[in-house]
């Protein structure tokens, strides 16, 4: 049952500021450590993004007015089509720019995909076919078919949208009265479709749902990672696609091309440092149910340059149960979905008025959360998940009181399964209401939870409450914010084992594209800390990697798995970089390739290595020109390792390596002689191991003589 309390200025006993005129307020009116003065230079810039604040918090925006997935697998005719662009992994299909045929009865088709530059096509779709094409972009294949629909009878070319494109010279030549090497498309991802005319007896067997409409799945704008060495914020040819939510939000903040344009040194740099930590949350590793683990929290979608920001926004934000505000200096202040305690505290002391509701009243109840996300294995359509329901509320209340969830830009069924609980959270809490503050209350913008200890009121004794719909009204010298009540203990709580669900099964494409096994693994200890695995490039942009490893001297022990997200490759050979506990064990290597579902092909044939151990030189004795080394080294010993040792003179270059390939092993120290080494007056040493193919552990510190 509902029960509404209501608490006024008289009956908490406090004082309300008098109702003066902004030109009355002075530097001596103080509430903490908030002076009114001070926030006047900011109520422009605040009453902006509390509009925008209200905006998100509309229950209409639990269903974001962005595209639907299922509407990137459409091509659109259009005179003035609008134009497409996103974020992360998504299917989009773009609208026409040109369609002809010629007088052989040949089709052309020209589609603009995306506006600005891209990262990656990974997959091609002829209508919901996924097709596979040759080096020249000839079809070979329907992935799951059984006829020969397309085959050599299509050709695929796409752009990725560089500043300055490449024409196609196929339709140019085709057509070239209308087409000339000025049309490159310049700025935009592109796709040229060629479909060529077949006898009459065969049409319907090669093209058997008339001309195709084509889409691809893409990893689309390019955006900047602070966190990432390699990029630049001034160089957008260093950046690229991510799948980070706060990363998106804050490209959409800034961008003059696609976004809100704001400034990033007003905006982002103040604060930099915590975004970056809101950016870490949603990489946190999740384990799930099967085993392994998942991102936190990723987002992927497309939308119009058109759609409202609010909406876009919106979208991004539900895939992170985000909250997001302006900071009273006007930074972007963005709080993800993992609880912190909070950094603002208000008593009674500063608490003018408050509304209580205990319970929710019976037609606002909820007790299921419907949801729609984007599978892969729905070839990124949209799709119903199986729903979040409070079984009690339902058993005892007799009846479904559902409410939907529209997660577009969400691929995981487990994400969404944790976000509609975090959903549901909100709608039970128990109690919720709205809180007057004086000016003190100014110190909640851009917390999203405030902590409220009161001697009065019994339910907010000490209490945890999430924010939102904050308002400030200086004339009165008032901040008013809605607020429900948290559970800290609970509100990240999650058990895959009962929680995760069954993930609807779909008759998706993608989830019978063959995985190769990995082929021609080598693995090479790099330093005391870092392996290096190499393999053969599959050739398969949609594939990741993932890699177990374990250490096994004789006694194997269990596997660790690491997935990589990103890899290097020059075309011929994949590079991953893969950091293990500092040991002198030898370790066995397994790699396997990963699809967009999680999917892993069977483990390559193992590899088993030396890790190469970082050594700590123990002593040194010079005899003539001859030094003997003592070196903590390895409690075994090791096949195919040798130590490599250096000398200088002073601070000066070291000298070629000396090749150890035996010594004395007297547990803990290996003890060795390098003949005729002590020339020219050096007198300081230094030694690293060594492996089979020359790669070097990290060097010793230097010891002196």
């Amino acid at each position: 049952m509902l029960e509404r309390m209501h608490w006024g200025v008289e009956t908490i006993g406090l004082l309300a500021l008098e109702l003066v005129g902004l030109a009355q307020f002075g530097s001596l009116a103080l509430f903490g450590t908030v002076t009114v003065a001070s926030v006047v230079g900011t109520v422009i810039a605040t009453a902006a993004i509390v509009g925008l604040n209200m905006l998100l918090a509309k229950p209409s925006l639990q269903k974001p007015a962005v595209p639907d997935a299922s509407d990137g697998t459409q091509t659109i005719k259009q005179p003035i089509p609008p134009r497409v662009f996103g974020y992360g992994r998504a299917r989009i299909a773009g609208a026409y720019m040109f369609y002809e045929a010629t007088t052989g009865g040949d089709s052309y088709d020209v589609v603009a995909l995306h506006h600005g530059r891209i990262t990656a096509i990974l997959y091609h779709y002829l209508n919901d076919d996924l097709v596979l094409l040759n080096g020249s972009g000839v079809v070979t294949s329907v992935v799951g078919g059984n006829d020969s629909r397309y085959v050599s009878q299509v050709t695929i070319k796409t752009r990725l949208g560089a500043a300055t494109e490449t024409h196609y010279s196929e339709v140019a030549s085709a057509f070239p009265t209308f087409w000339s090497s000025s049309h490159r498309g310049d700025g935009q991802a592109s796709a040229m479709l060629k479909c060529a005319n077949v006898a009459l007896a065969n049409f319907w067997t090669t093209y058997p749902h008339g001309l195709p409409k084509l889409s691809v799945v893409a990893d689309l704008t390019p955006i900047y990672d602070p966190r990432d060495p390699a990029q630049s914020r001034t160089d957008p040819a260093t950046w690229t696609s991510s799948t980070n939510p706060v990363l998106q939000i804050i490209d959409l903040w800034t961008s003059e091309d696609h976004g809100l344009g704001l400034d990033w040194d007003t905006t982002i740099a103040p604060v930099l440092d915590d975004l970056m930590v809101e950016a870490d949350l949603c990489d946190e590793a999740v384990t799930l149910d099967g085993g392994g683990t998942e991102d936190r929290y990723t987002s992927s979608g497309w939308a119009h340059l058109n759609t409202d920001p609010a909406d876009l926004l919106a979208a991004i934000l539900l895939t992170c149960d985000g909250w997001l505000a302006e900071g009273a200096d006007g930074t972007l202040k963005l709080w993800v979905g993992v609880y912190r305690t909070p950094e603002v505290t208000i008593t009674d002391d500063h608490i003018l008025g408050l509304t209580i509701d205990h319970g929710v009243p019976d037609e606002e109840v909820v007790n299921e959360i419907r949801f729609s996300y984007a599978p892969p294995a729905n070839d990124y359509r949209d799709a119903a998940g199986i729903p979040w329901r409070d079984e009690a509320d339902i058993s005892e209340r007799g009846k479904v009181r559902a409410q939907q969830l529209a997660l577009t830009w969400v691929r995981s069924h487990t994400q969404a399964r944790r976000l509609a609980k975090r959903h549901m959270s909100r709608y039970t809490a128990s109690l919720r209401g709205t809180m007057v503050c004086d000016l003190y209350g100014l110190m909640a913008q851009g917390q999203r939870w405030i902590k409220v200890q009161s001697d009065t009121i019994e339910d907010l004794a000490d209490a945890v409450l999430e924010v939102s719909r904050l308002k400030i009204d200086l004339a009165q010298g008032r901040v008013s914010f809605d607020w429900s009540l948290v559970n800290p203990n609970a509100i990240d709580a999650w058990d895959p084992e009962t929680e995760e669900g069954t993930e609807p099964i779909f008759p998706g494409k993608l989830a019978v594209l063959s995985l190769p096994t990995p082929t021609g693994v080598v693995a090479a200890s790099q330093n005391s800390a870092t392996f290096r695995i190499t393999l053969d490039d599959p050739i398969r942009p949609d594939l990741n990697f993932t890699v177990r490893y374990r250490q096994n001297d004789g006694s194997p022990g269990s596997w660790t798995t690491v997935n990589f997200s990103s890899y290097s490759s020059d075309g011929a050979t994949v590079t991953l970089d893969l950091s293990v506990t500092p040991t002198d064990q030898r370790y066995d290597f397994e790699v396997a390739t990963r699809n967009t579902l999680g999917n892993l092909s069977a483990w390559s044939t193992t590899v088993n290595e030396p890790h190469l151990k970082q050594p700590t030189i123990f002593d040194i004795n010079v005899t003539g020109s001859d030094a003997s080394i003592r070196v903590f080294g390895f409690s075994m010993s090791p096949t195919g390792i040798s130590y490599a040792v250096q000398f200088r003179v002073g601070t000066g270059a070291w000298s070629s390596s000396y090749i150890v390939t035996s010594w004395t092993d007297s547990d803990p120290l290996d003890q060795f002689t390098v003949i005729g080494a002590i020339t020219g007056g050096r007198n300081s040493v230094r030694v690293a191991t060594r492996d089979s193919a020359g790669n070097l552990s990290a060097w010793s510190s230097p010891l002196s003589f």
